[in-house]
């Protein structure tokens, strides 16, 4: 129950504030469920600052592993919020996702969620020259670790080069992530409606109807079905 849960924060926060005051000294434990608490009552910036307190008791000659896992798991916390927070800011949204992808220990899989929500945001603001410029960044930095990346990112990066007019090169991109997805999957819809629209615009309408006619006819709860259908009635 949300209510329940933020007077439960409340209350923590009260606690540990007044321990504080009178002289506690703060194990990494109690600092992590501090930033939570703030995090759950929305105060960002606070739960962002001892995040960042935490850090520096991670760093040295000898660094506390334990306490840089601490750190790690609340800039995870911190940059889900940020995806499932809509109404925040976008330049603070990327703050708190950027502390996640330039952590140490962040894993292959936190800079591929990373990298997508940031691309997402940037592409709703109507960047998409900084969309693809920093997806091109996060793929070399998975291509440095010894992976690749995943569809999802070949997929927005496609999305980011379709609308600065680059539909030759969107094509090339979404031909590789349909070879790397299943059939099961649903972005292999969005893909195909990118592709549909892609290829109509350099004039080959056939090739785009294919497209269009395999995303309704294979992937009909995609959210992309409705522009699938507008594509298709533009191909008719």
């Amino acid at each position: 129950d949300a209510p329940l849960a933020v007077a439960e924060a409340r209350r923590i926060i009260s606690h540990l504030e007044e321990a504080r005051g009178c002289g506690w000294i703060f194990s990494p434990a109690d600092v992590e469920n501090l930033a939570l608490a703030h995090l759950c009552v929305g105060e960002i910036a606070a739960a962002r600052t001892l995040t960042e307190d935490l850090e520096h008791r991670s760093e040295g000659a000898a660094p506390d592993l334990t306490v840089a896992a601490r750190v790690l798991d609340l800039r995870r916390a911190l940059a889900q919020h940020a995806v499932d927070a809509g109404s925040m800011a976008p330049p603070r949204r990327l703050d708190l996702l950027r502390d996640l992808r330039d952590d140490p220990s962040a894993t292959s899989a936190d800079l591929c969620l990373v990298a997508a929500e940031m691309a997402e945001i940037r592409l709703g603001n109507g960047s998409p020259d900084k969309a693809a410029l920093s997806l091109y960044r996060d793929i070399r930095r998975l291509e440095a670790r010894g992976g690749s990346p995943p569809p999802r990112l070949l997929v927005l990066l496609a999305r980011a080069q379709r609308d600065q007019y680059r539909h030759e090169t969107a094509i090339d991109l979404l031909r590789s992530a349909l070879r790397l997805t299943d059939a099961a999957d649903p972005l292999r819809g969005e893909a195909l409606v990118l592709l549909g629209d892609a290829e109509a615009h350099r004039g080959r309408f056939e090739q785009a109807l294919e497209a269009f006619d395999d995303a309704t006819r294979d992937y009909p709860a995609s959210p992309s079905m409705l522009a699938a259908i507008a594509g298709r009635g533009r191909m008719a």
